[in-house]
């Protein structure tokens, strides 16, 4: 999978994905654990690694094992959106 340089406005965020990009790009699993000791080992800074942090972001991220929620409510928008404009 290649990358772009993306718009990533707080830097934690910017280390976060770059390492779970590198992770997946090696075809390590990308799972909390595993993202946590990727990111201790490139001494990335506490406030980063730690699971406080590392477990609040899952709690606020969308994941894959709700795709389809997210595709029928997108696909609901976008037909609302279109409807609207006839």
């Amino acid at each position: 999978v290649q990358t772009c340089a993306l718009p990533i406005y707080q830097h934690q965020y910017g280390i976060m994905f770059a390492t779970i990009t590198e992770l997946y790009n090696e075809g390590k699993p990308t799972d909390l654990v595993t993202l946590q000791d990727a990111l201790k080992m490139k001494d990335a800074p506490p406030e980063i690694s730690g699971i406080d942090f590392l477990r609040d972001l899952l709690n606020v991220v969308p994941t894959s094992a709700n795709i389809r929620y997210y595709a029928r409510s997108e696909e609901r928008r976008v037909g609302k959106e279109c409807r609207s404009r006839w």
